[in-house]
């Protein structure tokens, strides 16, 4: 039986058997939780972590418990966020900017706790675009509106996500080395595979929609629209 414990830069390991062997087999443990704790103080670190294609998210017994309970509010939540979704995409497009389209405006297919619009006319090279997106989202951030600049939403953007714009296998070499994934040698998922999506991420901003805003609290947040887009 072994029990590890965390305490800041110290770690406690209880065990039972051969030292030498017990150290040994939590070598590489030792290894990891000294990397996590790098990461918090390495921001650098922690990003180029988010490469990773899967995140391997688990719920806890405690949280499928919440969960449960709060299937029961579904309805009314998405019918909340959707409604302020709708009042603010309404607003951009006064503002002078395209909301994502949706097929189906009826049967949205998503929760709408997420604004997304592309911006005004501005600079037409790509740096200068580049440059005012991130510029327009640490304004918007700035509110607390928990904005992303598309084309910084890491591994949500095909070219951000490392393992796949440079093909790492898995351990038994595939997907690339598997035969009947041949064909793969004549693509590449680099930045610039998708043209006019690359486009759309350096055009495009998004806002967090949550799901019980007050009709006060949605004037707020387009007063900061407003606000910074007179000033962008």
């Amino acid at each position: 039986e072994i029990r590890q414990k965390y305490k800041g830069n110290i770690f406690e390991v209880k065990y039972k058997g051969d030292f030498a062997q017990v150290s040994q087999t939590l070598g590489n443990q030792f290894k990891i939780l000294k990397h996590s704790e790098s990461k918090l103080e390495n921001k650098a670190l922690a990003a180029s972590e988010l490469s990773f294609a899967g995140l391997q998210m688990r719920m806890s017994e405690l949280q499928g418990a919440v969960a449960r309970v709060q299937l029961r509010k579904l309805d009314a939540i998405l019918a909340n966020m959707r409604k302020s979704h709708d009042r603010f995409e309404a607003h951009v497009r006064t503002l002078g900017m395209t909301p994502r389209a949706r097929a189906d405006k009826e049967n949205p297919g998503d929760t709408g706790y997420y604004c997304i619009f592309q911006l005004p006319p501005g600079p037409t090279d790509e740096a200068g675009k580049i440059a005012r997106g991130r510029e327009v989202a640490a304004a918007l951030d700035a509110f607390g509106l928990h904005p992303w600049f598309l084309h910084d939403f890491e591994v949500h953007v095909y070219y951000n996500i490392q393992p796949l714009v440079e093909k790492w296998p898995l351990n038994n070499g595939c997907p690339w080395a598997c035969a009947h994934n041949a064909f793969h040698t004549d693509y590449r998922y680099a930045r610039g595979a998708l043209p006019h999506l690359d486009e759309a991420f350096i055009t495009h901003v998004g806002i967090n929609v949550p799901s019980l805003l007050t009709p006060e609290q949605e004037d707020g947040i387009i007063a900061a629209l407003e606000y910074v887009f007179s000033h962008s």
